[in-house]
């Protein structure tokens, strides 16, 4: 396991702890690509990203039709989030698994805004 850096989006001295961890052969280039995505992800979240955690795995199986994973895992101002993808290509399954991320934290965002707008308790889990 080794340390990615990200920028925070708030304050570009700040870096995020990022965790990368591989299985099989994943190139330089296909991890930078996956950090890349991650931060590109987290860019327009509003809330502080206290940790971050990058898993990309590489199955030599050839019966395996998707051979590259990519799981991510942060924790939001507390709450943890989770995307993972499965593609034919190492680059594919990064960034697919990017968009879930930031989909999946912009649905956390809105639930905060909501619940702070009408009175409600914040819960990380729906």
């Amino acid at each position: 396991m080794t340390q990615a850096p990200i920028n925070d989006p708030h304050d570009e001295e700040q870096l995020i702890t990022t965790e990368l961890a591989i299985s099989g052969e994943v190139s330089e280039g296909e991890q930078r690509h996956a950090v890349d995505a991650v931060s590109h992800a987290l860019h327009d979240v509003d809330l502080p990203v206290l940790h971050c955690r990058i898993f990309l795995e590489h199955k030599t199986d050839p019966h395996h039709v998707r051979r590259a994973k990519a799981k991510l895992s942060v924790v939001l101002n507390g709450t943890p989030v989770h995307a993972h993808a499965d593609a034919e290509t190492m680059n594919g399954a990064a960034d697919l698994a990017a968009d879930r991320l930031h989909e999946q934290l912009r649905k956390q965002v809105d639930r905060r805004q909501h619940a702070r707008r009408h009175g409600e308790s914040i819960s990380g889990r729906h």
